[in-house]
């Protein structure tokens, strides 16, 4: 987020960082990362390299156009992922995606224990207080913008620093109910690329 707080601009990031980009693919590379579905009708392509969880109560409407799914090949998910429309990419070792209503057969499974949350604003508000981490991405600048974080200083304390590069620094904070607890992450929001989420 810049430092009021904006996150979007008509559905786009207002800024693009290279370094930010850089930073949330090395943090989340071959892990799950959950997302709203307008955050990822906003990539160009699927975040390679990821399980691309797209949370949505209307995966019909997904605009799954040619060019960003020349590759997927569509299936049947594994059998305790029901409901669970899997696309994978045979090209893109590790990449794919999954539509899905809502996170309970995840959440049985185990697997939003490890998950990012990234974006967009509706699911942060939504899950946030469900976080166990939040690695937030803050922009040195103030920009214009429709879409803000939402309020999370009431839900967990600050850490510190974990990065810093010319443009912006990456903050760590613990929610504060596990903090004393050195808990490993549950589900861990990163608002790098957040709404939308990445570019490459």
């Amino acid at each position: 987020m810049s430092r009021n707080r904006v996150i979007g601009a008509g559905g786009n990031i207002p800024w693009q960082i290279p370094d930010e980009l850089k930073w949330f693919r090395h943090k989340t590379f071959n892990s799950v990362v959950i997302m709203g579905r307008r955050t990822f009708e906003a990539l160009p392509r699927p975040l390679e390299g990821r399980v691309n969880v797209v949370l949505t109560r209307h995966p019909a409407r997904l605009r799954a156009d040619e060019k960003r799914f020349a590759h997927a090949l569509v299936g049947r998910a594994a059998h305790r992922f029901r409901d669970v429309a899997q696309l994978t990419f045979p090209q893109t070792p590790r990449t794919r995606v999954w539509l899905i209503r809502d996170l309970g057969p995840l959440a049985r499974a185990g697997i939003t224990e490890h998950a990012w949350l990234c974006g967009g604003a509706q699911l942060y508000r939504q899950f946030l207080a469900e976080c166990s981490e939040l690695y937030l991405s803050v922009v040195d600048r103030e920009v214009g913008g429709d879409t803000l974080f939402p309020p999370f200083e009431h839900l967990f304390d600050l850490v510190g620093a974990v990065a810093e590069f010319a443009e912006f620094r990456v903050l760590r904070y613990v929610r504060r109910d596990t903090a004393s607890r050195h808990e490993e992450p549950r589900l861990r929001p990163d608002r790098t690329e957040g709404s939308p989420p990445e570019n490459g």
